[in-house]
């Protein structure tokens, strides 16, 4: 997102996220992976971050809340193999 927060929990499965941060002119890459199994959590995306997340089981569900109404034109999308050149 360009503007808002998003606010994600893993209510079933296991989803693994993977994030690329570069707003302080400096790249930071990194991965975690969520389930209520073992890692149930809240995780906050601040806006202007790259997020991608796989199921990582046959079923996965999860949750975004978002601090605004949704708004299509807030957000810009590029192809997941745009992942690949940074993981």
């Amino acid at each position: 997102h360009l503007s808002v927060n998003s606010n994600i929990v893993v209510i079933f499965g296991s989803v693994r996220f993977d994030f690329i941060d570069n707003r302080f002119d400096s790249l930071i890459v990194d991965t975690i992976t969520l389930s209520p199994q073992s890692d149930y959590s809240r995780i906050c995306i601040p806006p202007l971050v790259w997020v991608k997340f796989t199921g990582l089981d046959s079923h996965n569900i999860l949750v975004n809340c978002i601090s605004e109404l949704h708004d299509p034109k807030e957000q810009e999308n590029v192809a997941l193999d745009f992942f690949d050149h940074f993981l």
